[in-house]
């Protein structure tokens, strides 16, 4: 029989904030580590929007030229974050 301690191993994501949730013209990214990172956004559906790169903790990317609607922002590293996009 195999054993089995008990513990199991506690992985810790990185943490991602976006604000607004619901803009007009921009969103913040708020993360918790520093390195460089690229990001898309994508239409709710799954359609690619756009990409760009991600420099410091946080960072705005600018949203206003966008239909109005829900995306998704994928960060590398992260879970994906939804947004709605208003006139």
């Amino acid at each position: 029989y195999g054993e089995t301690s008990g513990f199991s191993k506690v992985v810790t994501l990185p943490t991602l904030q976006i604000y607004p949730t619901s803009t007009s013209d921009f969103i913040n990214v708020k993360r918790s580590a520093l390195k460089e990172t690229n990001y898309n956004i994508y239409a709710i559906g799954g359609k690619f929007i756009s990409a760009g790169k991600l420099t410091s903790r946080t960072d705005r990317i600018h949203v206003s030229t966008l239909p109005s609607g829900w995306y998704v922002l994928q960060v590398d590293g992260y879970r994906p974050e939804r947004f709605m996009k208003q006139k």
